[in-house]
């Protein structure tokens, strides 16, 4: 398979005093590094993954624990939210790292990296989450899961096609008192925050609009990501 961008993946992530160092390799890497390092302990999150992430986590410069988490199945994109993009598929608070990886979606504890839960909320893969009050909202490729942070799932919405928008713009838009979802087709939707349907509006590429709205600035490492599957 040809080489990928999403193949060997690193990212630092640091709050109080804590840093947090991930790196990623998908089973299709050719520089398998992670394999050749010592980690003091491994999590193993699904039997049938063969993607690894080690996690390496340092206090004042000083590595304190580390820890490879095994059997990642699907593919992962590691992003934290920024100023300006608000999906993440990596937030660390409170004590606690909530990883989307592939198909399963995990909180672990800092830094002892204890495993407190590990879901697969969608049938398909999983991508980024945003923040919505006091939970996440997941967005999967068939489903948006609103997610309690103690991993209980509170509900799915599911569109005429997937999660994944074909032109790459933001399949997700948390406003005020709502949310903005757009589909493979173009379709859109607007829910509230319980998941019941306020709005939905047919696709319409010609104009280069969906429904009422124009079209929003688009996301393409998603969708670049989504098309290598």
């Amino acid at each position: 398979m040809e080489k990928s961008e999403f193949d060997n993946q690193n990212l630092i992530i640091e709050r109080s005093g804590i840093r947090i160092e991930l790196k990623y390799e998908s089973q299709y890497s050719e520089d398998k590094q992670i394999e050749r390092e010592e980690y003091y302990q491994k999590i193993e999150i699904s039997e049938s993954g063969n993607s690894n992430l080690g996690i390496r986590i340092f206090n004042d410069d000083k590595e304190i624990n580390s820890g490879l988490i095994l059997g990642i199945n699907g593919g992962t994109w590691l992003s934290k939210a920024t100023q300006k993009e608000n999906g993440q598929s990596v937030k660390f608070e409170d004590n606690k790292l909530i990883l989307s990886l592939g198909l399963n979606l995990v909180s672990i504890e800092i830094p002892t990296l204890k495993l407190n839960w590990n879901i697969k909320p969608d049938q398909a893969e999983i991508f980024e989450f945003y923040d919505l009050e006091d939970d996440i909202l997941l967005r999967g490729e068939l489903e948006i899961h609103r997610i309690g942070l103690n991993g209980n799932i509170k509900w799915s919405y599911g569109g005429r096609d997937i999660w994944v928008n074909i032109e790459g713009k933001p399949e997700v838009t948390i406003l005020e008192n709502k949310i903005r979802l757009i589909d493979f087709e173009n379709y859109k939707y607007v829910i509230d925050f319980k998941g019941n349907t306020l709005k939905v509006n047919s696709s319409n590429r010609k104009s280069g609009k969906i429904g009422d709205y124009t079209d929003e600035k688009s996301n393409p490492v998603w969708w670049k990501f989504w098309k290598r599957k």
